[in-house]
């Protein structure tokens, strides 16, 4: 008798976006990206017969995954969601409870309420989602995939804050890092790419949320974000890097939880620029002569510059850089102001390969370059899939 192939439902809910895949037998059959648009929603589906952009009006963004649970029922996938052997759900959230891939229960809700106030961009549309998961399916399982776990192999000196260690371990207070299903894939893609495994990469991970990483031998070594995704380079809506003084000063001048949710949702691209968190208008803006757009995107690349600098060092040099996310995939005026002059560390990026745009990951370095300069389309929801086959 023919064992019964697994089918799984992969939902990925970012700061700024929803994406959601079917799996069966490991195969992926369907995929969908819905994103924000101003007032519309802009729908990509993917599948084996090609893809398909769609423009949704007077749709509500809590309620899209029953938009894609109708595709897969049109499509012949399964006859009714519960035909879904189990729901892969992609956590962000800091902790050393949330550090691994596990099965929810009642108990990991309880706690994922507690640590929604830390990741507030993340967790409150995931909980929302979770719980209309187990309201409307409460007979089909929900794995929580990690986005921390491929973190959890760094040294000491990375993940340890300089504080008293009681406090680090009664308060569970260190570097988990995130990202870590995106940068997973973006260097097993990157060694497929390549032919051979690269063994000292760093990744640019730009979208919403951005983050950079040094890995060494597919191992992370360290990473821009720490116990929450607040750290690191500034984001769309978040602060990243500032003195813990300045918070102080800003949370005694506001109140804890307004400071809490003004550092998350009214600072970076956003709170530097007045006008908008998003990169296509700050470059549009900055073109039509807009000061402070401007000083918004180079304080957004100088960042990311000096963390590449920084983790080369680490590193002892680098063998690829890889940019990823959404920006990091579409915006070619990024990546070279990012990496035009990276010479000095045997990286040199190809002008024309850059801006040539692709749907596919590919290199954009030139030949003489020392070090690859990969775009990569990462993978995350592969990884969620990989997760939950697994646990099954």
């Amino acid at each position: 008798m023919a064992m019964e192939k697994k089918k799984f439902l992969i939902v990925n809910i970012g700061s700024a976006s929803k994406k959601y895949a079917f799996y069966e037998d490991g195969r992926r059959m369907l995929f969908a990206h819905f994103e924000h648009e101003g007032e519309k929603i802009l729908l990509e589906l993917q599948s084996d017969k090609g893809k398909e952009q769609r423009t949704l009006n007077n749709v509500g963004f809590d309620n899209v995954l029953s938009l894609f649970l109708h595709e897969i029922k049109m499509r012949g996938h399964v006859k009714e969601a519960l035909d879904i052997d189990a729901f892969g759900v992609r956590v962000v959230a800091p902790g050393t409870f949330f550090s691994k891939s596990v099965k929810i229960d009642s108990d990991y809700i309880h706690k994922l309420n507690k640590a929604a106030k830390l990741v507030p961009l993340h967790l409150s549309p995931l909980l929302k989602e979770l719980e209309m998961l187990r309201r409307d399916y409460p007979t089909v399982p929900i794995v929580a995939v990690s986005d921390s776990e491929f973190h959890q192999d760094m040294n000491e000196v990375a993940q340890v804050y300089a504080i008293n260690a009681e406090e680090t371990n009664n308060l569970d207070l260190r570097r988990f890092g995130f990202h870590g299903l995106s940068v997973s894939s973006a260097v097993s893609i990157t060694s497929e790419l390549n032919g051979s495994a690269l063994d000292k990469v760093v990744v640019c991970h730009l979208g919403g949320g951005s983050s950079v990483t040094a890995v060494r031998k597919s191992r992370s070594v360290d990473t821009s974000m720490g116990y929450t995704p607040l750290e690191g380079v500034p984001m769309a809506t978040r602060v990243g890097n500032i003195d813990a003084g300045a918070v102080l000063v800003l949370a005694r001048e506001m109140g804890i939880d307004e400071c809490e949710a003004y550092l998350n949702s009214k600072c970076g691209l956003l709170g530097v620029s007045g006008t908008s968190p998003d990169i296509r208008d700050l470059i549009r803006l900055q073109g039509e002569g807009d000061k402070q757009a401007e000083k918004a995107l180079d304080i957004f690349v100088y960042s990311i510059r000096k963390y590449v600098g920084a983790y080369a060092a680490v590193l002892g040099g680098l063998d690829a850089i890889i940019f990823s996310g959404t920006v990091g995939e579409r915006s070619d005026i990024i990546r070279e102001r990012i990496a035009s002059d990276f010479q000095w560390l045997g990286a040199e990026l190809d002008k024309e390969k850059n801006v040539k745009q692709s749907d596919y990951s590919r290199f954009i370095n030139t030949s003489r370059s020392k070090v690859k300069i990969a775009v990569v389309y990462s993978d995350e929801m592969d990884e969620i899939a990989k997760k939950c086959e697994r646990l099954f």
